[in-house]
């Protein structure tokens, strides 16, 4: 159907990944590649993982991913490509990143948000470049929302092609979070702003911290609304809603 769009997720779980010498293995769209746990093994320099038009490359809460730890393969990352980091997860990324810049246009650029308690590193034998047009365009957008972004073993022309990107002093979250109405009834509407599409987790806790109600939804540009049955006795709740980085909690009031 063209009106219908579905997303695949690849889920590592403890497998180990033997990726060839040629092969290059694109995630385009909605199709994402999700790190549980196990192993990445690249078998020869052009072994490549693609990432194209949204698609993401997910660390799961608590884990460390080591991508390319013999200098081995290459992580590809172009248009509207995120790589989003769980909480608590690091990523160590030790061979070639390639940006692919196909086109010259605003949207062409990569992402990734790191939170309190992500990081993200280059090792020694990582490297990091453009092709396609070389002199301008996409850039790796690093939105510092309390994480760790080590880079340190690029060379000054590698780390040129990092942005980092600080939330403004004084400015309300990126997220924009609203529920409306409040008090609610025994559906809960909120909404978030979302520059790209992205997963927004969500939490819903009573006063005392205990977890009532939880899920994830995936996000598409804009403003961004949902409706959460509830089934909560009347009382003062606290909606948590996480995406990108940015971690935001509102209190609402749930009557009968």
């Amino acid at each position: 159907s063209d009106s219908l769009r579905h997303e695949v997720n690849i889920i590592s779980n403890g497998a180990s990944y033997c990726i060839g010498s040629i092969i290059d293995l694109v995630f385009d769209g909605t199709v994402n590649f999700v790190y549980q746990g196990g192993q990445l093994n690249f078998n020869g320099p052009t072994s490549c993982l693609m990432f194209l038009n949204g698609s993401e490359l997910r660390v799961g809460d608590g884990q460390s991913l080591h991508y390319g730890s013999d200098g081995e393969g290459i992580l590809g990352l172009g248009l509207g490509s995120w790589l989003v980091l769980g909480k608590g997860s690091r990523m160590e990324v030790n061979n070639r990143v390639v940006l692919w810049n196909h086109e010259l246009s605003p949207g062409n650029q990569a992402y990734v948000a790191l939170g309190p308690g992500q990081e993200l590193g280059f090792g020694p034998r990582s490297s990091l470049e453009r092709i396609g047009f070389t002199e301008e365009g996409i850039m790796l957008n690093v939105y510092m929302n309390g994480g760790h972004l080590d880079d340190t073993h690029l060379s000054p022309a590698e780390q040129a092609l990092i942005k980092r990107i600080y939330p403004p002093q004084g400015e309300p979250s990126p997220l924009q979070p609203v529920i409306s109405p409040n008090p609610t009834g025994q559906v809960l509407s909120w909404s978030v702003h979302l520059p790209f599409p992205q997963e927004v987790r969500w939490e819903v806790c009573n006063l005392l911290g205990q977890l009532l109600l939880a899920g994830e939804e995936q996000g598409l540009p804009g403003r961004h609304t949902v409706a959460t049955p509830l089934g909560l006795p009347a009382g003062s709740y606290v909606l948590t809603i996480a995406s990108g980085g940015a971690i935001e909690s509102l209190p609402f009031i749930c009557q009968p």
